[in-house]
C-alpha cells in the first residue's frame, strides 16, 4: 500500500508525466502534427515503465526484513523519474 511520503512522491511523478503529455500534444496542435497514437504510445510507455514499478516496489516493502531498503529503491527510483520526465518537460518548452 503508498502511503505518506510515497504517495506524495508517486503524485510527483504522475503529475510531471500529465504536464509532459499536455505540453506535447498542446504543441503538437499548434505545429498541426497531432497524431492520435502520440497519447496510449506515450502513456503506456510512462505508466508500464515508470509508476506500475514504483507500485510494485510499494507493496514489495511489506516483504523486506529491513524495512528500509524497498524504501530506499523507491524513493531513488522516484526522484529519478520526476528528474527524467521534468528535464523531457523543460526540453519541450524550450524548443
Amino acid at each position: 500500500m503508498v502511503t505518506g511520503f510515497m504517495m506524495y512522491a508517486l503524485w510527483l511523478v504522475l503529475i510531471v508525466i500529465g504536464l509532459n503529455v499536455l505540453v506535447g500534444a498542446i504543441r503538437a496542435v499548434v505545429r498541426d502534427q497531432f497524431d492520435t497514437d502520440v497519447f496510449p504510445r506515450y502513456l503506456t510507455t510512462a505508466i508500464l515503465g515508470g509508476v506500475l514499478p514504483l507500485l510494485v516496489l510499494a507493496h514489495l516493502r511489506y516483504i523486506d526484513p529491513s524495512g528500509w531498503l524497498i524504501l530506499l529503491f523507491y524513493y531513488v527510483s522516484a526522484i529519478g523519474l520526476f528528474v527524467k520526465y521534468l528535464l523531457d518537460l523543460l526540453r519541450k518548452i524550450k524548443r
